[in-house]
């Protein structure tokens, strides 16, 4: 029965990616190379799973989100946060500084922005970030970026959970979700599979 799901579970996996490369706007040749490999197998792991969920159409928050300090677009990954951020916040915040620091040499191709709710971070909040998360972009969540993220929310159709984490590209559209059953590695796995092909097409 194994040997029967598997082939099936590797054409779900390639076709939300190449759904997912026609919506970041790929160039053709890693496109094609990627259909190649969902038809033929060929390079396709056997244990690979993709959790993160397509947001489709994507959302564009570019107007809405700082310009990144790199010199060269990056990827950003959005964390919804609360008033206070309290264990599970901090919970959030330590798996994806470790997935952030998983990638390596490629680490400065994302950054981190943390949307906390109200006018200014409680008592306290702002050190712990800037102790423990150095590098992390805290952001009010004001009501027209928390109205776009309720749309991207519902555009993620096949998302289980309540979407906390969304992965943008480095054109500044939503492009994935990630809820509150993901524990970081998900994320990392689909950037890293994203920046390899994006590197395959001159993104660096």
């Amino acid at each position: 029965m194994k040997d029967a799901v598997a082939p099936l579970e590797r054409r779900r996996i390639w076709r939300g990616r190449l759904l997912l490369l026609l919506i970041i706007g790929l160039p053709a040749v890693p496109i094609t190379l990627a259909w190649l490999s969902y038809r033929t197998g060929v390079g396709v792991p056997e244990q690979r799973r993709n959790l993160g969920i397509l947001v489709q159409p994507p959302m564009s928050l570019a107007a809405l989100l700082p310009p990144p300090v790199a010199s060269k677009p990056q990827w950003t990954l959005l964390l919804s946060g609360a008033r206070h951020c309290e264990d599970d916040c901090r919970q959030l915040l330590q798996r994806t500084r470790q997935m952030h620091i998983a990638l390596g040499r490629r680490a400065w191709r994302l950054r981190r922005i943390y949307l906390y709710q109200g006018a200014q971070l409680p008592p306290g909040e702002g050190e712990f970030l800037a102790n423990e998360h150095p590098g992390l972009t805290a952001l009010p969540l004001n009501s027209t970026l928390s109205e776009r993220l309720d749309k991207a929310r519902a555009r993620a159709t096949d998302l289980s959970g309540v979407a906390e984490v969304f992965l943008v590209d480095p054109r500044g559209f939503v492009i994935l979700a990630y809820g509150t059953e993901h524990r970081g590695k998900e994320a990392l796995q689909d950037l890293r599979f994203l920046m390899r092909i994006d590197a395959g097409s001159g993104g660096g």
